[in-house]
């Protein structure tokens, strides 16, 4: 069974961040993404555990809800035959709504993410955003403000993508949350390569 490989030390990604996050996040103290990493560390034993990619994606959404609250997350699973992203766990409202629903991988902030370099993309204000597709990017019931995509990448190969809407606090999506979700992201990505080499 596959284990959790430890957190890096000090850890610095670097996501494309837009100027409206730029002037108003804030650096969180390096005791607390040392913190928040080394919890992630302990709770992500459990996850090798889990029996099926949806089993431990439902447990991803737990854990990225405990360390980096948002009012919306959802954990996509990449279709390389049909290029789409498949809603597989969500929290927060409309979660029902979009649960197994597909879309292409190429539309909204979700394909901006996906032809992202970086580690992340991070977005203030998605309505201000030209590349924000209500449609796609948004949720039923929620108004919708700052948001952060993370793809789920080994190799090259996209694996899926991590979707958070309006972190909750005042100022919005931090890179210490973005260091913490790389983590999770990279721990993820080795649990679902594991569920296939099974499957």
């Amino acid at each position: 069974m596959a284990t959790p490989s430890a957190p890096p030390g000090p850890v610095f990604f670097d996501p494309f961040v837009s100027p409206a996050t730029a002037e108003h996040s804030t650096r969180e103290p390096t005791g607390e993404v040392d913190n928040r990493l080394a919890n992630a560390f302990e709770a992500m034993p459990d996850l090798y555990f889990l029996p099926t990619p949806l089993a431990g994606l439902e447990f991803t959404i737990e854990l990225i809800t405990r360390f980096v609250p948002s009012e919306a997350i959802s954990a996509c699973l990449y279709d390389i035959n049909t290029d789409e992203f498949r809603f597989v766990a969500l929290s927060g409202p409309g979660a029902a709504a979009r649960r197994a629903s597909a879309i292409a991988s190429q539309a909204g902030l979700f394909g901006a993410a996906k032809r992202n370099t970086g580690e992340a993309l991070v977005v203030a204000d998605g309505p201000a955003d030209s590349r924000f597709d209500p449609q796609i990017d948004g949720r039923e019931g929620l108004q919708v403000h700052s948001l952060a995509y993370v793809p789920m990448r080994v190799g090259g190969h996209l694996l899926g993508m991590l979707q958070l809407i309006n972190r909750s606090g005042e100022h919005g999506f931090t890179p210490a949350d973005i260091a913490v979700l790389g983590y999770v992201s990279t721990q993820v990505c080795e649990f679902l390569i594991s569920r296939r080499s099974i499957g």
